[in-house]
């Protein structure tokens, strides 16, 4: 999957500010999720919903992170 590369303020590349920004873009990274995302689970695939923003766990590098993915419902 394709991911931004692009710098925050931690200094490095790729993440976002945990997913508690709502509205993040398709392809935006995320070190972590708030407490209030919640696993949903289609067609076998487990992701993440946080105030209708859906995550799926990728990897920037060796470190895990999660990405925003397109809404698995539609």
């Amino acid at each position: 999957m394709n991911v931004n590369q692009n710098w925050n303020a931690y200094g490095r590349p790729g993440y976002g500010y945990g997913g508690v920004a709502a509205g993040l873009a398709v392809g935006a990274t995320v070190a972590y999720l708030s407490a209030s995302a919640q696993p949903v689970t289609v067609n076998n695939q487990t992701y993440y919903n946080d105030g209708g923003t859906y995550y799926q766990k990728c990897y920037q590098g060796t470190e895990l992170a999660y990405c925003v993915v397109p809404n698995p419902n539609q």
